[in-house]
């Protein structure tokens, strides 16, 4: 059995940071009582979480995960999720993807034709079109949870078989 786990701890003298720092930690502890050893008993089982900062300033804590496992099969498989936090009055405050835009507004709408461009442009093999029957469902929010915040925009992740076979990656 291995269980993998890499983190960074995120350093700064803004205190709105603290609760990200004590997430990284909880995980961190978890990862070393062997919380996760009864899932993977067999010496071939593989597990690997990696958390990412793709962004950190004074206003935003922005962070990725990829989880990857092997648990027998054809191959092993990965996900990811991500952690995004804004500051306010001091506090960390964990933000979602609604959260960026104005209440009421129709961001999703607007973002759906951006997102279905750059899946074409990036070469997915399985783009939802408007008109499709899984096109609300697989552009929607809860499909659209694992994003990062940085200067340049917000970037997506997608895990395999999302938008196309697992060999396209």
């Amino acid at each position: 059995m291995i269980i993998a786990h890499r983190l960074s701890t995120v350093r700064t003298a803004d205190r709105s940071i603290t609760e990200v720092n004590q997430f990284i930690e909880e995980t961190r502890q978890d990862v070393a009582s062997g919380k996760f050893k009864e899932h993977f008993e067999q010496s071939h089982h593989y597990y690997l979480q990696d958390w990412q900062i793709d962004h950190l300033d004074d206003r935003v804590v922005s962070m990725h995960c990829l989880n990857y496992m092997f648990t027998g099969g054809a191959h092993a498989n990965y996900g990811y999720q991500s952690q995004n936090y804004g500051a306010r009055e001091g506090k960390a405050v964990a933000l979602g993807l609604s959260d960026l835009f104005r209440p009421g507004s129709d961001w999703l709408e607007v973002m759906r034709p951006l997102l279905v461009k750059g899946l074409t442009e990036a070469g997915a093999e399985w783009v939802p079109k408007p008109g499709d029957k899984d096109y609300e469902e697989n552009l929607s929010e809860e499909a659209l949870s694992a994003f990062t915040i940085a200067p340049p925009g917000l970037t997506f992740y997608f895990g395999p078989y999302q938008f196309g076979p697992y060999a396209r990656g």
